[in-house]
């Protein structure tokens, strides 16, 4: 049992970097996560944003872990 059991976390970002590590963090400890992601890049910002690929691995390691990933 973790310190979030019961609890659900919102996580910005969460398909790369540091919301994708905050998520799984926050679901190790027990907590469910609703996420969301741009996916889209962004014509100012010179390398690759996260792709719907991503995602959906960040949604399997929280599911992997038996917690609840509602991301989008």
């Amino acid at each position: 049992m973790g310190a979030l059991n019961g609890k659900v976390a919102l996580v910005t970002g969460v398909a790369r970097g540091q919301g994708h590590s905050h998520a799984l963090h926050l679901a190790k400890e027990g907590a469910d996560i609703i996420g969301i992601d741009r996916l889209t890049d962004e014509p100012t910002i010179h390398y690759p944003l996260a792709t719907a690929d991503d995602l959906n691995e960040t949604r399997a390691l929280i599911q992997k872990l038996g917690r609840t990933a509602i991301l989008s």
